[in-house]
């Protein structure tokens, strides 16, 4: 198996460059020196230099046969405080009802909340367009190896973890949802949206939309929000592959018009089903199960999805695990079994 998932280097610049250009994420942009300052942040918080609520560690999958970086995920530590507030829609439903027609109406609207409380955010998940479809799973393995991550160190994330699912784009790259309600009421187009959003610049959501509900009803059925509405194939896998491991649909949306997830960073099956054990080498052909994996050698995390054993206190491993988890025989290693 010559994939793996580790903490994300500085010499994976050009690689991230070109999966940025794969997609229109706000957590990956596509410019070098925006990337290269992603990476030395994420460096710092995975060698524990980073203030807690400054963390944000990136992922990368790595094609151990040709060295290539072929997806990527985050984690952001906290993402929300009372000088920064997170802002997103509530999607709800108003009622309204006259007695003397004998008449009720049901009006679905967007009400502008501002989240204070820390949250832990995850994101940034793409995977190359070249592996999409692959036998094993690429898409799960860098989205769910990252919760290893959190299930080792869960003192470093809050209780709460989001998840936003990217919306749908239209032809041209534009946000169809954007334009319609955004963008009318910033005189902001989505990729400025975008650009501010990347520099974590949010008080101008405050600042100009309007605090008044957002009736659904002058907007085409296309655009509402919803936990169905997302991007063709990357939404829907993103959204697919979360759904399995305990996220829900919070009836809230991004302002970019995505839906957002949530979860309990305790109920998130990876973390839930996950334990501590010592590691020791038995032949492939004897291991009955496979486990994400995770461990950590000076500052950097290594992991993935291998065949195991456990027994007692004691995970067996194939030699070729060894290897890519930069592990030896007796050392502690995180082990989540997959259903």
């Amino acid at each position: 198996m010559p994939f793996r998932v580790r903490s994300a280097d500085f010499d994976d610049l050009q690689f991230l460059y070109r999966l940025a250009q794969q997609a229109s994420l706000i957590s990956l942009p596509p410019d070098p020196e925006a990337l290269m300052h992603i990476l030395r942040k994420s460096h710092e918080s995975f060698s524990n230099l980073n203030d807690p609520e400054n963390a944000e560690y990136v992922f990368v999958l790595e094609d151990t046969t040709t060295q290539e970086i072929i997806g990527e995920s985050l984690v952001y530590a906290q993402y929300a405080s009372s000088e920064h507030p997170y802002y997103y829609f509530s999607v709800i439903e108003k009622i309204f009802t006259d007695v003397e027609l004998g008449k009720t109406i049901t009006h679905p609207v967007l009400r502008l909340e501002a989240e204070k409380s820390p949250f832990s955010l995850t994101g940034g998940l793409i995977l190359d367009n070249r592996y999409r479809g692959h036998p094993k799973k690429l898409g799960n393995l860098i989205a769910l190896t990252r919760f290893v991550y959190m299930g080792m160190f869960p003192e470093r994330f809050h209780k709460q973890v989001l998840s936003e699912v990217v919306a749908p784009l239209d032809e041209n790259g534009g946000n169809p949802f954007w334009e319609a309600v955004g963008s009318k009421l910033t005189g902001l187009s989505f990729e400025e949206f975008l650009a501010l959003n990347r520099q974590k610049k949010t008080t101008f959501i405050g600042n100009l939309f309007p605090s008044d509900d957002i009736y659904l009803c002058f907007l085409t059925p296309d655009l509402w929000p919803s936990r169905e509405r997302v991007r063709k194939g990357v939404g829907h896998f993103a959204r697919h592959i979360i759904e399995t491991v305990g996220f829900q649909y919070l009836n809230r949306a991004h302002l970019h018009g995505g839906p957002i997830l949530g979860a309990n960073l305790e109920n998130i099956n990876v973390i839930k089903k996950g334990a501590f054990y010592r590691t020791d080498i038995r032949n492939e052909s004897s291991l009955p199960i496979e486990a994400f994996l995770g461990s950590i050698k000076k500052n950097r995390f290594y992991g993935g999805k291998f065949p195991c054993a456990i027994e007692s206190q004691t995970v067996f491993l194939p030699e070729f695990a060894f290897r890519l988890l930069c592990l030896e025989k007796e050392e502690e290693v995180f082990v989540s079994p997959v259903d």
